[in-house]
C-alpha cells in the first residue's frame, strides 16, 4: 500500500484527490493510510469498517462518493508510472475537445506484470489477454470480452454518471467491465499503449493475469483426468456458465442504457442479450456477423462449446 500511494504522491500531475475505502482490511493497510493521510492532506479515508463483499462493490460505493470532474481506480499493491495521471487526463481532455464535454470518456493504458517484490516479469497485459486484443477490440467484442483493467484507467464525470445506472450490481461483473461497456456502448473508449501502470502478481491478486492462466491450465488437467468425454462436457458447462454472467451482464446494461446505446450498437446488444434463447446455429451466426469470436483457436474452441451448453 505504501508504494502505491508513495507513487501517487509522485506524479508530474499533482491536482488530485486519494479516496480511500478499507474493506474490514485486517491486515494493517487503515494503519498505513492513516500514516500518509495525516502528512497529505489529499489523502482522505472515505469509508471503513463497512464489508462491502468484494472489489467490484467497493469501486461502486468509492464512485458515489465522489463529484470529481475525472476518476481513475486504484489498486493497493501496484505501481503507477510517474505521468499516468498527466497521459491519462490529457488523453480525455483531448477526447471531450473532439467529441464534447458531455460525451462518455473511458481511457485506459496497457500494464506491465512486476512480481510481489516488484521485480519486472518483462510481460504486459496485452501480450496475455488471448481473447481480444485490447489495443483494437470492437465495442461488439466487449459484449463478451474484457478489454480493460480498471487500476489503468480514467474516466471522465459523465462516464462515471452512466457508470452509477447500474441496475442489478449483481449482474455486473467487474466495476472495469462495466465502465469499458458503458464507454464503448455509449461513448468512445481510448487506448495508450503504454504501460502506465506496473501491476502486481501475487496469491491475492483478485484477478490475477497469470494465475488465471494458470488455473484455466489446472482445470483442465482436472477434465482429462476424468476421460476426454466427460471431460468436454465439464469444460462446455464451466465455460458456459461463465459466458452466460457475460450475458446476463450484457441484459443488465441494455435493462438500464437501451434508450442511450449508439444506434449501430443496439442489434448486436440485443442479439447478444438473446444468446441464451436462441438455437445453436443462430448463436454462431450472432458470433460471427458481430466479430465475436476470440484471438486464439483454444479460446474458440472453449466458445463453442459453451455455446452448446448454454
Amino acid at each position: 500500500m505504501g508504494e502505491q500511494i508513495e507513487s501517487i504522491q509522485a506524479q508530474t500531475y499533482g491536482n488530485w484527490r486519494l479516496l480511500v475505502s478499507d474493506d474490514c482490511s485486517s491486515d494493517g493497510t487503515l494503519d498505513i493510510v492513516r500514516r500518509y493521510a495525516a502528512e497529505d492532506e489529499r489523502i482522505r479515508i472515505v469509508s471503513e469498517g463497512v464489508r462491502y463483499g468484494g472489489a467490484k462493490e467497493n469501486f461502486f460505493a468509492l464512485m458515489r462518493q465522489t463529484n470529481a470532474a475525472y476518476v481513475m481506480f486504484c489498486d493497493q499493491d501496484d505501481v503507477w508510472r510517474e505521468d499516468k495521471i498527466e497521459v491519462e487526463v490529457s488523453a480525455v481532455l483531448d477526447n471531450e475537445r473532439g467529441h464534447g464535454s458531455s460525451c462518455p470518456i473511458m481511457v485506459h493504458s496497457d500494464l506491465a506484470l512486476i512480481d510481489r517484490d516488484g521485480r519486472a516479469l518483462n510481460v504486459t497485459m496485452r501480450e496475455i489477454i488471448t481473447d481480444a486484443d485490447i489495443k483494437t477490440a470492437s465495442p461488439e467484442q466487449v459484449l463478451l470480452t474484457s478489454v480493460a483493467t480498471g487500476c489503468t484507467m480514467a474516466l471522465n464525470r459523465p462516464c462515471i454518471d452512466e457508470c452509477l445506472k447500474v441496475g442489478r450490481l449483481g449482474d455486473v461483473v467487474m466495476h472495469d467491465w462495466w465502465a469499458t461497456l458503458t464507454a464503448c456502448m455509449l461513448g468512445v473508449r481510448v487506448y495508450i499503449d503504454e504501460s502506465l501502470v506496473f501491476y502486481r502478481q501475487h496469491e491475492n491478486s483478485v484477478v490475477g493475469a497469470l494465475g488465471k492462466q494458470a488455473s484455466v491450465r489446472a482445470k483442465i488437467l482436472n477434465y482429462a483426468a476424468i476421460g476426454i468425454e466427460s471431460g468436454l462436457i465439464a469444460i462446455g458447462q464451466n465455460t458456459a456458465h461463465g459466458e452466460l454472467g457475460h450475458i446476463r451482464q450484457a441484459q443488465n446494461f441494455y435493462r438500464t442504457h437501451q434508450d442511450r446505446v449508439k444506434a449501430e450498437l443496439l442489434e448486436p446488444l440485443v442479439n447478444v442479450c438473446g444468446l441464451p434463447e436462441s438455437s445453436f446455429s443462430h448463436r454462431l451466426a450472432i458470433l460471427t456477423r458481430h466479430h465475436l469470436w476470440r484471438k486464439e483457436f483454444k479460446r474458440n474452441l472453449r466458445l463453442l462449446l459453451a455455446m452448446v451448453n448454454l
